[in-house]
């Protein structure tokens, strides 16, 4: 369904209201995923230099976790979110290559846990990332 507005001499195509809809949610998921992802690599990033009590817990009972590759894997998703951002404001004007850097964004959100950190708990974010995409 497609309706057409003019003013004057201009043509504009009206956003459907899901696409509205779908950006809006878009714009403040994306929001907290950065702040979340942010905070989560300063927090990895104390834990992997020993500033933590919750890491030196850990490591007494024989529970050691490669904190350093957790705070790339953050970082690298919340860059990405901004990959995701572009998409998404791209799809808000409606532009169909928004689409694409969108889809592309978030698989590889979903993935790049997966090879940073390995099958353990990379896979376990990897699930968890695609549920909440679908």
């Amino acid at each position: 369904m497609e309706t057409t507005m003019t003013t004057g001499a201009v043509s504009a195509t009206k956003r459907p209201t899901f696409l509205t809809v779908l950006c809006i949610l878009s714009f403040v998921g994306i929001a907290l995923s950065l702040i979340l992802n942010l905070k989560n690599y300063f927090d990895a990033q104390a834990y992997a230099s020993g500033e933590n009590e919750t890491a030196n817990l850990l490591s007494a009972f024989g529970i050691t976790m490669d904190y350093a590759a957790m705070a790339k894997c953050y970082l690298i998703v919340a860059l990405l979110n901004l990959l995701v951002l572009i998409g998404v404001v791209l799809m808000f004007k409606q532009k169909k290559t928004g689409f694409f850097l969108y889809a592309i964004g978030e698989l590889a959100q979903a993935v790049v846990p997966f090879i940073l950190i390995g099958s353990a708990i990379g896979g376990a974010m990897l699930i968890v990332s695609a549920l909440f995409a679908a």
